[in-house]
Formats: structure tokens, C-alpha cells, sequence
């Protein structure tokens, strides 16, 4: 079954809902977008249509960079419900929507240290990979370190690269330089006792990690209440975004800097 007739299955079955142990040719369907949007499963759970340890992962990890057709993040749990299979048919998010509808942020009213930082962040809301699910784009060039590279050549994911050139804006420039991925700047935080607990700042560092190595990483832009903050971060959804997520699913936050 050719890739197209696997999307358009995946389309008509939009209320179906795929979780561990589950198998066959719709698994088979989500998979492939998976791989399509760089999230490998693995060869042998895709190979069986299988939707194992390494698929709940890769959905995972999907789920954490994506929103859902109403532009909210998606719940990072590894279940394919309605939300997440509408996104694996629409990785870009669905159009030209870069906020979620409950999203706020004025990076005005924001502590000074960390001011910079969230007004560039604000600033480059709507930035978008060229084409979708290449991880390239001339400023998404400029931040991963691709600028000149062949356009046929997919970039690194973004997320990170992101949050470290939000970074640089402080006086002083970046406290960890430039880190290549969630992993790396949740170790950084962890060496230098950045690891914080308890309410959240603007400023601050989100990660969501999958397994030891990998995750996403954004910037809270806005404390909503004490258990929600409106973010700014790039590789969601392929773009750079202002979203609303629960705190309760962050792995880790990092403060860099006291504000």
C-alpha cells in the first residue's frame, strides 16, 4: 500500500484510538507519518506493524512538538486518539494558526533580565520550516548552523537551537552558549544546580524528555495559573509557536537566570 493510500486511511479512521499492543495495517498508517515527520519507531515494530515500546515512543515524542486541530499542545502520553491522528496528518498544524485561542504574553511585563529574551522569542512567533518537516528555513538555517548546506539536505531538530538563540539575548549573551538538544541543556541545568522546583517564572526552561536522550524544550513566556504557562517554542508543529501547556508534563525546568 503506497504511503498516500496509508494517509488517507489514517484520515477516514480519525476517531480511532491506537495505544500499546495494537497491530495492523493502521498502525502500519501512523507509523509511516511518524518516519515522514523524522519519529522512527524503529524497523522492527514498523516492519510488524507493530505498535510497541519503540511506537509509544515516537509518539511520545511526536506529541510533544505538535498541537492538535483545535491549536492546543497535544497530551505527550503515547495513545493515538482523535487529537494526535488529526496531527500526523496535518504536522504543520493546519494552516497559518501559531498561537493556541487561550495563549497570552507580553514580554513588556516581564522581569528585565529575562525581557530580551522573550520579546525576540515573541518576535519570531509564525517562523516556519521551508519546506514543511525539513527542519530548514532561512533563519531556522541561521540558528542550527546550516546556512549553505544543499536544500535537499534535512536539518537537525530545532527546538533547542531555538531556546539558545533566545538565549544570546541576554546581557552578556547565552549562560550555556549554544545546546543541540533538550537532553543537553536538561544536563546542563543539572551541573550548574539550574534544576528548579515549584511555581515557575517567566523565563524559564520546559523540557519534556523521552527516554535518556531526547525531548523538547520551549521557553515559559507566561504564568497563567499554577498549573498552566503559556509558552514560546520553536519545532512545534514545525514552527515557532505560542502555546498553553499543563506543568505537570514537563520532565524538568531549567532557570537560567534569576529574574
Amino acid at each position: 500500500m503506497r504511503v498516500v493510500n496509508q494517509r488517507l486511511w489514517l484520515r477516514r479512521e480519525s476517531g480511532v484510538i491506537l495505544h500499546l499492543g495494537d497491530s495492523g495495517p493502521l498502525v502500519g498508517g501512523a507509523q509511516q507519518a511518524l518516519v515522514e515527520s523524522v519519529y522512527s519507531p524503529g524497523l522492527e515494530e514498523i516492519g510488524r506493524g507493530y505498535f510497541g515500546y519503540g511506537t509509544q515512543d515516537a509518539i511520545r515524542a511526536f506529541q510533544a512538538a505538535h498541537v492538535g486541530p483545535d491549536g492546543h499542545a497535544l497530551v505527550s502520553d503515547g495513545v493515538i486518539g482523535p487529537s494526535t491522528m488529526w496531527s500526523l496528518q496535518h504536522p504543520g498544524g493546519g494552516g497559518q494558526r501559531y498561537t493556541s485561542p487561550s495563549w497570552r504574553c507580553s514580554p513588556s511585563d516581564t522581569p528585565e533580565v529575562v525581557r530580551p529574551v522573550i520579546q525576540w522569542a515573541f518576535d519570531h512567533i509564525g517562523v516556519h520550516e521551508e519546506p514543511d518537516g525539513s527542519n530548514r528555513g532561512s533563519e531556522i538555517d541561521q540558528w542550527t548552523g546550516m546556512v549553505g548546506q544543499p536544500t535537499n539536505i534535512s536539518g537537525p531538530a530545532w527546538c533547542a537551537y531555538f531556546l539558545s538563540a533566545a538565549y544570546t539575548q541576554t546581557e552578556g549573551g547565552s549562560p550555556f552558549d549554544t545546546l543541540a538538544s533538550a537532553y543537553k541543556i536538561k544536563e546542563w541545568g543539572r551541573r550548574t544546580k539550574k534544576i528548579v522546583n515549584g511555581l515557575l517564572q517567566p523565563g524559564d526552561v520546559w523540557i519534556i524528555l523521552r527516554g535518556d536522550l531526547h525531548g523538547h524544550v520551549g521557553l515559559v513566556g507566561t504564568v497563567l495559573d499554577i498549573s498552566s504557562v503559556a509558552t514560546i517554542e520553536g519545532n512545534s508543529g514545525n514552527a515557532v509557536r505560542g502555546l498553553v501547556r499543563m506543568t505537570n508534563t514537563f520532565s524538568c525546568v531549567v532557570r537560567p537566570v534569576l529574574a
